[in-house]
């Protein structure tokens, strides 16, 4: 849902549903928290803030390869992804990848 939301420029309603979600985790690590701190992240990019989505995605890579869940990573790096193109920053974008690979 916070996908749709946010690709439909419904980026107040992305972060508020994303935090919704996320607040029954608590400090849980899972892979569903990196999917949503990545989609949080997203939302964040595509409002306009840089610095805390970058933070966002940092903490989602983080988390993806703490819980060792390669599909979560991938899920995160997709966002980062989005995020690096939506700022034009191509080479940023290709070179997206996991943490020593």
């Amino acid at each position: 849902m916070v996908y749709q939301l946010t690709w439909n420029g419904r980026l107040i309603e992305a972060v508020a549903v994303c935090r919704r979600a996320m607040a029954p985790l608590g400090d849980t690590a899972s892979a569903d928290k990196a999917r949503l701190l990545s989609a949080l992240g997203r939302a964040l990019s595509a409002s306009g803030d840089y610095a805390a989505a970058v933070a966002m995605f940092d903490q989602a890579r983080a988390l993806a390869e703490q819980v060792g869940n390669e599909r979560a990573l991938a899920d995160v790096l997709h966002m980062q992804t989005a995020h690096h193109l939506g700022y034009a920053e191509f080479a940023d974008g290709i070179r997206c990848r996991p943490t020593g690979r």
